[in-house]
């Protein structure tokens, strides 16, 4: 947070509303004014009945305007309190907002930032699994990424739908096709049973993330996330995608999913998913070829262009390069249409 004071240098009224808050707050280097202690003795008696009780406390002596004013400076020093469940949200001030704005942090520049929450959309088939673990590779790697220059980071992966032998041998595929080894950062899970909607699975990915210090997590597929809810309900949808974005914010990482289209060309489900992501891309691609379009849908921060690349596959090696564009189909030459031989001519008189 910007203009926050030390904890050492706390007024009266700040020092109280840490009290107000969480029951604690540090021993003062200065005596308290006087006119504080009733508040001060006040809160300190209700010390253990909770927040709820500590405010009441302090409530039931404001009679005078004198202590109204007091109140307005307690309700004011709380601007500089961050949430104790999560300590990395912080609440600003206007004061901050007329500061210079915080850089967005990319991943890659223009494309993936962190905190964010992107999706890449597919058909089966479109490759949008094997390009995601390329990246997955350049960024624990920290190279280029079809061309794009990459910000180093340790990756995380949350398989919910390959399985662990065939994740394993896809991953190691791409690390070896980019030069990495055992000791690349780059960390997954397969098959785990998470449900989002549970404070607990969202404190053990979160927990997870913090101690491997990772700043993308790659999560493939949202239905595994569903858990057989209906993703065409937003009702259903909506709070999955809440708390994603709840959990790139708290871990500082930037959050892909991976997800499916229909039958149409468009995402699957609910509006609300393209509603709640910073960035929707849609890869193109058909089975039989090794070109992948990569086509921006939606971005907030960034400003993509479409991107074409090419799979390359060999024995125990799996990547990705940029393309200008794929080359042209070449036509099937057409069979020819027999012509019906000329009718007869009339038969003329003699």
């Amino acid at each position: 947070m910007g203009n926050h004071q030390d904890q050492d240098d706390l007024t009266p009224a700040a020092r109280l509303a840490r009290l107000l808050e969480f029951g604690s707050a540090p021993l003062p280097t200065e005596p308290i004014p006087e006119e504080w202690h009733p508040f001060y003795e006040a809160v300190w008696e209700a010390l253990d009945t909770g927040k709820q009780g500590r405010w009441k406390a302090l409530l039931a002596l404001i009679k005078e305007p004198e202590h109204r004013a007091m109140l307005g400076q307690i309700y004011a020093s709380q601007t500089f309190l961050a949430n104790r469940d999560y300590p990395n949200v912080n609440i600003y001030s206007a004061q901050d907002a007329f500061g210079p704005p915080p850089p967005i942090e990319w991943v890659i520049p223009d494309l993936l930032a962190r905190p964010s929450l992107n999706i890449i959309v597919g058909q089966p088939g479109s490759k949008k699994t094997l390009l995601a673990l390329d990246l997955a590779a350049c960024i624990a790697l920290g190279k280029p990424w079809l061309g794009l220059p990459v910000q180093q980071t340790p990756t995380y992966i949350l398989d919910m739908e390959t399985g662990r032998p065939r994740l394993w041998a896809r991953i190691r595929s791409a690390l070896l096709a980019h030069g990495g080894g055992p000791d690349t950062p780059l960390y997954f899970q397969s098959l785990p049973v998470y449900d989002l909607q549970l404070e607990q699975h969202r404190q053990n990915i979160r927990n997870d993330a913090d101690k491997l210090g990772v700043g993308v997590i790659i999560i493939d597929a949202l239905s595994g996330l569903l858990r057989g809810a209906d993703e065409n309900n937003t009702a259903s949808v909506f709070p999955i995608l809440n708390n994603l974005r709840i959990l790139s914010e708290h871990t500082n990482a930037a959050i892909l999913v991976l997800h499916h289209m229909n039958k149409s060309g468009d995402f699957r489900g609910s509006s609300a998913i393209a509603a709640a992501v910073d960035l929707m891309l849609a890869t193109h691609s058909s089975a039989e070829s090794p070109f992948v379009t990569l086509s921006p849908l939606k971005a907030r921060e960034a400003s993509p262009q479409p991107i074409t690349a090419r799979a390359h596959f060999q024995p125990g090696r799996t990547w990705f390069t940029a393309e200008a564009a794929p080359p042209p189909a070449i036509p099937k030459p057409r069979a020819r249409r027999r012509q019906a031989p000329p009718p007869h001519p009339p038969a003329w008189p003699h």
